[in-house]
């Protein structure tokens, strides 16, 4: 764990020239410059930048050599002072701005206007005047109201404005392979026999013509070739920057596969506009890029060395592609059922996850636990048992709709978390926050006497109830207080006079990951216990709090599965390279990043 959640904020036209720049005042200065040079200049920042690694991981002297092409000399001086600011670092660049300004060039620029890569001092007020355009207002109606923040209403508008600068955070890039890989492949098959089975892996070589395995190398591979060493040629030769089929030429995946996988992953701005004419929910929704990482270009047209490449608009949005590719192959042909049978998978994955995170430690994890007289009855997803503490837990794998995340509706965001996380009130379905309450009356009612194989409830003094989402929506800021306003209306405490119930937990899955890597020396209920702790409210995700002073060490199991995962994607695409000699020089330059 690379220390915890680093917090920076992004500099504003406003906050530097004392106004604020309107909507159309931004599409006006974008509409002047050519769609393809805007692209580019997206797509050199996107790689130059490495915006998908933290920002400790980001390179200084790309950072100043951007600033120095952007922004006068007085500019550039208080830009990079404000990137020393040790608290919060103030940026200029950030995924959403770039991904802003791509949108509104495939929207509303041509190919006509002027070139931004020859005149990027005029392009630099296009980059702050973006990064004025992402809030909604909602935080300052509260900061105005000069009263404590408390009420569901008031937690619904910070999530509303959070979320999606939580979904443009930096992932651990093998955890959300691995993840994705072992969902879609072993726990998939190992349900089988489940009357929602869909054979998502299946169903996306149908629709693609590559199996789940060749199409993550592909993907991984292509990822590592917009890295560090692409950096280093950029601006010495700015022409590597498209990818171009040429560059698969040293695989072993045969041309039509290749040719099967980018067309899988990329589009061209025309097909791109009409998407965005189709449905667009505002300056934070870029469905379209999650859809389409891969812009498509053709460059000297007017030459026989005319030549098509493709532009990275987002390293992350591609990485995903894993995962969310298969996925939506598969929904478009089952829709509910799919929806229903992820859960399951989902289930299975975390319920792995937990198994191998507690093997051996003081904790006693039980997955699907039921009441001993009765096994048709599932109490929650998972439990853990730390001394006279206990943690009992939901996973959810819903998906949340791009309407109510990015439209800036707050009611409509709070009534979908409250459908997909409490209660599903037109089905009449329990979800998270309910279960969990149910769960607690049915262990611990006076008038009810469950037993649990092998636990001795009379001795729980303490329990936590944990929400997991697979959407990133549950590391939002707030998204634990909201939810609370649920519980608070449904579990009276008082009933329970032996017991103390922590307020309710909710993370999404990476925070989990991440967090089992403290699980030899330090459980759950200790984590959970430090997160309530530093911040009773639980407004603050806990990968933002400092567990600091906890012993961390990398989780084994997610480690061997994901080495196993880069030895075969090796043989996938270098069959002549040995795989372990691959893996040992990728944990090599690793470990050099990190300065170890």
């Amino acid at each position: 764990m690379n220390g915890t959640t680093q917090l920076g904020v992004y500099e504003t036209f406003e906050d530097i020239f004392g106004r604020k720049s309107t909507w159309d005042e931004l599409l006006a200065d974008i509409r002047s410059f050519r769609q393809q040079s805007v692209l580019w200049v997206c797509a050199t920042i996107v790689t130059g930048m490495q915006l998908w690694s933290r920002i400790d991981s980001q390179p200084l002297d790309v950072y100043q050599q951007l600033l120095s092409l952007f922004f006068d000399r007085s500019l550039y001086s208080r830009l990079i002072a404000g990137y020393w600011s040790s608290d919060p670092r103030r940026l200029v660049f950030h995924r959403r701005q770039v991904l802003l300004i791509a949108k509104l060039a495939i929207l509303h620029c041509s190919g006509e206007g002027i070139d931004a890569r020859a005149n990027a001092h005029r392009f630099g007020p296009v980059l702050l005047k973006a990064n004025d355009q992402f809030h909604y207002g909602l935080l300052a109606d509260l900061a105005s109201a000069n009263r404590p923040i408390t009420g569901r209403e008031d937690y619904a508008k910070i999530i509303t404005e959070m979320v999606a600068v939580s979904e443009h955070s930096s992932p651990n890039v093998s955890h959300l392979i691995t993840r994705s890989h072992l969902m879609l492949t072993r726990f998939a098959d190992e349900l089988r026999c489940d009357p929602d089975f869909v054979d998502v892996a299946a169903e996306h070589q149908k629709a693609t013509g590559l199996t789940i395995q060749e199409f993550e190398a592909l993907v991984f591979g292509v990822h590592a070739r917009f890295g560090e060493g692409l950096v280093r040629k950029l601006f010495s030769d700015p022409g590597v920057l498209p990818l171009k089929d040429a560059n698969f030429a040293t695989t072993a995946v045969p041309p039509d596969k290749v040719r099967a996988f980018v067309d899988s992953l990329a589009a061209d701005t025309g097909t791109m506009a009409k998407e965005l004419r189709e449905k667009d929910n505002g300056p934070n929704d870029f469905t379209v890029f999650r859809k389409f990482p891969l812009v498509q270009q053709y460059y000297n047209l007017h030459l026989i060395t005319a030549w098509c490449g493709f532009l990275m608009m987002d390293n992350l949005f591609f990485l995903e592609k894993i995962q969310n590719g298969p996925y939506w192959n598969a929904n478009a042909i089952h829709g509910l059922k799919l929806r229903k049978f992820w859960g399951a998978v989902f289930e299975k994955y975390v319920n792995e996850l937990m198994r191998n995170a507690c093997a051996g430690t003081k904790s006693v994890f039980i997955p699907d636990p039921k009441p001993s007289d009765d096994p048709n009855v599932q109490l929650c997803d998972g439990i853990v048992i730390s001394g006279d503490s206990m943690v009992l837990m939901e996973y959810k794998s819903s998906m949340f709709r791009a309407d109510t995340k990015y439209s800036g509706n707050y009611l409509a965001l709070a009534d979908e978390i409250e459908k997909k996380l409490v209660h599903d009130r037109e089905a009449d379905q329990r979800k998270g926050v309910l279960q969990l309450s149910e769960a607690v009356n049915k262990m611990f009612g006076s008038d009810l006497h469950i037993a649990l194989t092998g636990v001795d409830l009379n001795k729980i003094k303490r329990v936590y109830l944990y929400i997991v989402t697979l959407d990133s929506i549950g590391a939002t800021i707030g998204i634990s207080p909201f939810l609370n306003t649920f519980l608070d209306e449904h579990l009276d405490r008082s009933t329970f006079p032996r017991l103390e119930i922590r307020p309710l937990f909710c993370s999404d899955i990476e925070t989990l990951e991440d967090i089992t890597g403290f699980f030899p020396s330090s459980t759950l209920r200790d984590i959970l216990e430090r997160w309530f702790e530093t911040n009773p409210s639980l407004a603050t995700p806990l990968l933002a709090i400092n567990l600091g002073s906890l012993p961390w060490g990398e989780n084994q199991w997610l480690r061997a599965e994901w080495n196993d995962i880069f030895k075969q994607m090796v043989r996938i695409l270098f069959p002549d390279k040995d795989p372990d000699v691959a893996l040992a020089e990728a944990i090599k330059r690793g470990h050099k990043r990190q300065g170890l």
